[in-house]
């Protein structure tokens, strides 16, 4: 996650989030580490297999949940 952003989630490296997806087959990743680091961009990297089991193709946006 970028510095900005995270800044402005009031959210910092280290901590742990949900981050919920929508599809024709929703799912909510559950505790999620940040990274965070001026260097980043704000984006989250799944595996072929969690992308296959919500069904999910090419770009898509989730919504960050602070837990």
């Amino acid at each position: 996650m970028s510095l900005t952003d995270a800044e402005c989630l009031a959210l910092k490296d280290g901590d742990r989030v949900d981050v919920a997806v929508s599809s024709d087959r929703p799912v909510i990743f559950k505790d999620v580490k940040l990274r965070v680091s001026d260097q980043y961009d704000t984006a989250m990297h799944i595996d072929y297999d969690e992308a296959n089991a919500c069904n999910l193709t090419g770009k898509t946006f989730g919504l960050i949940i602070k837990t």
